[in-house]
Order: structure tokens, then C-alpha cells, then sequence
């Protein structure tokens, strides 16, 4: 079982500059949890040593600081100088994923969770991070699928449940979206004294296969929110209804009665 436990050491320290640190200060310390032959050891402390290593590691963060960058610009463009420190944090608790959509997904919930516990008190960042992660999971979405459900939906139960459409999303701000999405496209440093506070919601509508977005009056904004389990009767439902913003779905009764 050594060679095992040779390519994980190894694979320690190809992703880790302060695993090679550890190795380089205290060999025998920081190699113990591995099943080693002296052979083994031997080459690990070498390599640990190797500038290439370091090489090697800057490699990784670059590929997989790219993800991220990619789906959460703006989370990372707000985070700043502790972008550093947030996306050791997750990558030290959590291997990497390979699907970038779970990657992000895992990261943006990091990155909520220490929002929760009051680590990160950073202005506009938890409705950027749900706008962003909303955005990319609406637009990777099975699109097809997805359509072939509502159509179904729509002929056996035309007057089942009302839902938002699959393929959108509403996104919820506490600061005027417009103003704050383009300040975060041209990466201008915050606090940004034009954007106002208050409610507000954007909808992301995906369903003719590229991203709309548009602001939704408060009302609207409230309603669709909630995803699902939406009153029929409430003021303007009718109207999304028949813009295909809401469609029809399963009745609950139906969904139990099939288990």
C-alpha cells in the first residue's frame, strides 16, 4: 500500500506550498500519517525541496482559482485582498471538482456560511453571490428536458400548482441591481455611493436559451421568489401565466400517490 500512499503525499505537496514547508522543517512530523518506505520518504523530502514543486503548485491555484473566477467574478472582484485567505480556507477543508458547477456551488456556500457566523462583513457580497450562482445554475440547466416537463405539466395538469419557469430564477438585492451588476462588470472598487438600498429583485430568464435579465416591481419580485406554491389568484399571476414566466406543474397529491 506504500505506492498509495506515496502519490497522495505527493499529491499533498503538487497543491500545497505550506505542506512542502512542513515537509522541508520536520520530515518525519509531517510524513507520519503516510505508510512510507525510507525510499519513499527520501524522494518526497527531495521533492519537496524542488523549485518545480512550487511551480507545481501555483499551476493548481491557477486552474482552479479559474473556476471560480469564471462562474463568481464578482464574489471574488469583492472579496479583495481576502480572496486569498477565504479560497485557502475552502480549499484546504475540500478536494477539488472537477464539475465546475459543484465547485462553485460548494465555494459560494462557503462563502455564505462565513457571511452567517460574521467572518466576512463585506458590503453587496451576499446577494452577489446568490445573483452569481443563481445566473450560472439557470444557464447550465438542462434545457431541454426542462422544456419537454413544462409542456407535459401544462397538457396533464392545466390547472396544477403554479411554480416560476425551470429554466429562471429571481434574484433578491438589497441595493439597486443595475447600478451594482455594472460597477461589478468594470471592476470599479466599492463602497459605490450611487447605488441605492432597499428591496429589490431581478429576473433571470433563460428560456429562449440566452440570458434575459430585468427588474421586477416589488410585488412581482416577492411573488416569484418563493419558486413555488404560488396563489393563482394573486395580482399578476395570470399575466406570467400566460407570458410563460409561471407555468403549471404536478399536484402534491398526485407526486404522494406515486411513491
Amino acid at each position: 500500500m506504500t505506492l498509495l500512499a506515496f502519490q497522495l503525499a505527493l499529491a499533498e505537496l503538487s497543491t500545497s506550498l505550506e505542506a512542502c514547508e512542513r515537509v522541508v522543517a520536520d520530515p518525519a512530523a509531517a510524513l507520519a500519517s503516510y505508510d512510507l518506505t525510507p525510499v519513499e520518504r527520501r524522494r518526497l523530502e527531495s521533492a519537496a525541496r524542488q523549485h518545480g514543486m512550487r511551480v507545481n503548485v501555483s499551476l493548481y491555484r491557477y486552474n482552479r482559482i479559474t473556476t471560480l473566477v469564471t462562474v463568481l467574478p464578482g464574489t471574488i472582484h469583492l472579496l479583495g485582498a481576502r480572496a486569498r485567505a477565504v479560497v485557502d480556507e475552502f480549499w484546504a477543508g475540500r478536494a477539488p471538482d472537477r464539475n465546475m458547477r459543484r465547485e462553485s456551488e460548494h465555494f459560494a456556500a462557503c462563502v455564505l456560511r462565513m457571511i452567517g457566523e460574521g467572518r466576512l462583513e463585506v458590503p453587496y457580497l451576499r446577494e452577489t453571490v446568490e445573483f452569481e450562482l443563481a445566473r450560472y445554475q439557470v444557464a447550465v440547466a438542462p434545457a431541454g428536458p426542462l422544456l419537454a416537463a413544462v409542456d407535459e405539466a401544462a397538457a396533464r395538469w392545466p390547472e396544477g400548482p403554479l411554480a416560476l419557469h425551470p429554466l429562471a430564477r429571481v434574484a433578491a438585492f438589497t441595493h439597486d441591481p443595475l447600478p451594482l451588476l455594472a460597477h461589478l462588470a468594470w471592476k470599479h472598487p466599492p463602497p459605490y455611493d450611487d447605488v441605492a438600498e432597499g428591496e429589490f429583485y431581478l429576473l433571470l430568464d433563460y428560456r429562449t436559451g440566452g440570458l434575459e435579465q430585468r427588474p421586477l416591481d416589488l410585488s412581482t419580485g416577492r411573488m416569484l421568489h418563493a419558486g413555488s406554491g404560488i396563489d393563482a389568484g394573486a395580482p399578476g399571476a395570470a399575466r406570467l401565466l400566460a407570458e410563460g414566466i409561471l407555468v403549471r406543474t404536478q399536484p402534491a397529491e398526485v407526486a404522494h400517490a406515486s411513491r
